[in-house]
């Protein structure tokens, strides 16, 4: 084991830590140590390294050096994924399609999969090429799934010789002009440049100021789209019906501590609104964790809190109602957090997570 990579290790060097959690795992010049492998990827993991972020997943994954966790290594997986590593991708696909960590969800399986094919990894394509034969998560597309064989029949690939079986069956199914066009879509293939996905998690802390000093009001917490249902947060079939109407899910976690407010004040969701960079305003949606509470002084209530989004839309604005009134002026209290499009969740518009 090179003192160097060490060195630089202990360093807080992220590579050397991923270098280093690689020797243990293999146990290259050293004896095999998952638990010593586990806590350098882990460093570097935590470091943003996507590679680190894929390696935690699978030990996770596998029980390696830690009780085994499916939902916790799908939360690394995605985190790597987010980054444009192809094989943690693929491997995020697979928790979809097995339902290990995340509902079973046949759509998102195929979404990984083919974000991974893409950047060219063979065992991705054949997963693609399977879902186009089977329509697992995808409309059936036989000449398409003829075209993903085709690629990984032709690479130094172990799926290559099933891949080569799986078009002589399907030769069966297509027309001579069919399979000349799948093979020409096989010949134009350039594999694509790993690009990072939006988040769909942000766990920075943003407080929202409340004029009447009355509540100390704070997101916790935001979850976009898919991963709301993936945690249980929001129903599968209520997230594809706002997908079908171009609206994205956005959820808070939130905390309302009552400062000065009534003894016993009541806390619910509805005094919750959302507005965007468009001048949207947006009443909340049911969420299955929602906040509904009575909260005594110096006590805090906390939940979740949904909004339907418009795609191409941003949020901007998460406003509470007070429920206090200037009894002079008629002027009602907000505690309102602004800015939200500068976290890096809401870089870009809203359009499908």
């Amino acid at each position: 084991m090179g003192w160097t990579i060490t060195k630089n290790a202990e360093n807080g060097d992220e590579e050397a830590q991923y270098k280093l959690g690689c020797l243990y795992f293999q146990g290259v010049g050293i004896p095999t140590d998952y638990q010593k492998a586990l806590n350098w990827f882990l460093k570097a993991a935590e470091q943003s390294d996507p590679k680190a972020q894929r390696m935690v997943g699978v030990f996770y994954g596998d029980g390696l050096g830690v009780a085994k966790d499916y939902a916790e290594a799908v939360r690394w997986t995605r985190l790597a994924a987010q980054q444009g590593d192809s094989t943690a991708k693929y491997n995020l696909g697979y928790s979809y399609a097995t339902g290990e960590g995340v509902p079973k969800n046949g759509e998102e399986a195929f979404r990984w999969f083919h974000k991974s094919a893409l950047q060219g990894l063979d065992i991705a394509q054949f997963e693609t090429a399977e879902c186009y034969r089977t329509g697992f998560g995808v409309e059936q597309d036989l000449v398409e799934a003829y075209k993903w064989y085709t690629l990984v029949a032709t690479q130094k690939s172990q799926d290559a010789k099933e891949a080569a079986t799986a078009l002589a069956q399907l030769s069966h199914s297509l027309s001579p002009e069919q399979i000349k066009d799948a093979q020409q879509r096989a010949k134009d293939f350039v594999a694509v440049k790993p690009t990072p996905e939006l988040p769909t998690e942000s766990r920075q802390i943003v407080a929202l100021i409340d004029e009447s000093k009355s509540y100390e009001v704070q997101i916790k917490r935001i979850v976009v789209g898919q991963r709301c249902v993936d945690e249980g947060l929001f129903w599968q079939f209520e997230l594809d019906a706002l997908h079908r109407q171009k609206k994205e899910l956005v959820y808070f976690e939130v905390s309302v501590k009552n400062v000065d407010g009534p003894q016993d004040a009541s806390i619910d969701q509805y005094r919750f609104r959302l507005e965007d960079t468009a001048g949207n305003s947006y009443s909340v949606e049911q969420t299955r964790d929602y906040l509904s509470s009575h909260v005594q002084v110096g006590e805090t209530g906390q939940g979740g809190i949904a909004f339907a989004v418009r795609c191409g839309n941003v949020p901007q604005e998460l406003i509470f109602d007070t429920g206090f009134m200037n009894t002079f002026t008629h002027r009602k209290y907000f505690a309102v957090a602004d800015s939200l499009d500068t976290l890096a969740i809401f870089k870009a518009p809203l359009n499908g997570r």
